[in-house]
């Protein structure tokens, strides 16, 4: 049985900023683009009201988001819900 302790410490974290508009820099970074490619968006939940999905370009970045954790915007893996 898998825990949500286990799904915290699955989750991957590529860096942290305290705004948005620092996080869309970071992850154009990640990705050798451009900040103009770097799209966020909701994700659809109520589970996870400050929780963002990553568009490069058209391509939606699989298996990764943007979440709000004590005052700072983190990229990191999608953890799987239990």
């Amino acid at each position: 049985m898998t825990t949500a302790i286990d799904n915290q410490s699955s989750i991957i974290k590529f860096g942290s900023s305290p705004s948005l508009a620092m996080m869309v820099k970071l992850i154009a970074k990640f990705y050798c683009t451009t900040e103009e490619r770097i799209q966020l968006t909701g994700v659809p939940a109520p589970s996870a009201p400050d929780t963002w999905r990553v568009i490069n370009g058209d391509k939606p970045a699989t298996g990764v988001v943007v979440c709000k954790r004590r005052g700072r915007f983190v990229f990191q893996t999608a953890g799987v819900q239990a």
